[in-house]
């Protein structure tokens, strides 16, 4: 009778009806499946992409109400550790970090490698990077301590392996004596190190875009299991094999990641339905995925809220009515 009640009052005032009301009948047909997950989640994330502070420091406001307890800064926000040359850039990063430290929320930013390797390690022929050169690693060590002398309030950084200049584990992009798996594993352990020797942590993502690099990506995992402590690393999976597509199957690599501790990304900023510009609840899909990821022992979550890709891209599910999607999730994670 509630829910005939609530339908009769938005045909009424098809027109004018609050955005509220709506959440609100979003929320009774969801309830069963939230209020009744057990949940187990202590890394409970949101991503950010949109680069404004005062939209920034307002989402992490919102994210304390909601007991999220870490934030990453990616997309527009941060992709590179060279990004933060540009001062406008630092001074954003730096803003964010310290105001998600004031709140007592880790702040990640997210980086990838290789990116903007000096010339001097590359071939000149293929512009491939040596890998085998000791200079390398001494050049991303200075490169990832000045970015942590400059934003000390961040808790680590995110590392993502595709999407840049040189992928480490492309033949077309690297040159070494080493096989695409060892060349994965040796970069994840230098990352390590320098994340450590500046008390920092580092989140490994695992997005990839051909099955081999899963595989690449999963047996560079199991090289380093008896070299870095589980708990020492964390590895972030997408819930699925590549871009978020709902009908993709479930990601072969959650729950298969030598031990190390897991979190896994789910995407509500909706990149490929609808960019939150066409509402859209992902109760039941988000309780499928993350049924699973529960099974399979993963000890958090992290939700895009968000869309911003272009310049002037500003697409947020915070404030539109796919923001019911941010409501399950956080719901669905919170433990109980």
């Amino acid at each position: 009778m509630f829910t005939i009640f609530l339908m009769e009052i938005i045909m009424k005032n098809k027109f004018y009806i609050k955005r509220y009301i709506l959440i609100l009948l979003f929320i009774f047909y969801s309830a069963h499946i939230l209020f009744s997950a057990e949940t187990q989640f202590k890394h409970r994330a949101w991503q950010l992409h949109i680069p404004e502070i005062k939209w920034i420091k307002a989402r992490i406001d919102d994210a304390v109400k909601l007991k999220i307890n870490v934030i990453q800064l990616s997309h527009n926000i941060i992709m590179n550790a060279k990004d933060l040359d540009s001062k406008k850039r630092l001074d954003l990063v730096k803003k964010a970090s310290d105001y998600a430290k004031l709140n007592k929320i880790d702040c990640y930013a997210w980086v990838h490698e290789f990116h903007n390797i000096p010339g001097k390690l590359k071939t000149k022929k293929k512009g491939k990077v040596n890998f085998d050169n000791k200079d390398l690693w001494m050049i991303l060590k200075e490169r990832y301590q000045k970015m942590f002398s400059r934003v000390p309030s961040l808790t680590g950084i995110v590392l993502t392996f595709h999407e840049t200049d040189n992928t480490v584990y492309k033949e077309n992009d690297i040159e070494s004596s080493m096989d695409p798996a060892t060349r994965t594993a040796v970069l994840i352990e230098k990352m390590h190190n320098i994340c450590k020797e500046n008390k920092k942590r580092l989140i490994v993502r695992t997005f990839a875009h051909q099955p081999q690099e899963v595989t690449f990506i999963g047996n560079a995992l199991k090289k380093l299991a008896s070299k870095i402590g589980r708990r020492e690393i964390i590895v972030m999976s997408k819930q699925i094999p590549h871009d978020f597509q709902l009908h993709y199957p479930h990601n072969p690599r959650i729950g298969d990641c030598a031990g190390f501790d897991q979190i896994v990304e789910s995407d509500c900023g909706s990149e490929f339905f609808g960019q939150s510009l066409i509402p859209f609840d992902q109760t039941d899909y988000l309780k499928f995925r993350l049924d699973y990821d529960r099974k399979k022992n993963v000890m958090g979550a992290v939700t895009r809220i968000e869309r911003s890709a272009g310049k002037k891209s500003r697409l947020p599910a915070w404030g539109t009515l796919s923001e019911i999607s941010l409501e399950d999730a956080e719901s669905f994670m919170e433990e109980f």
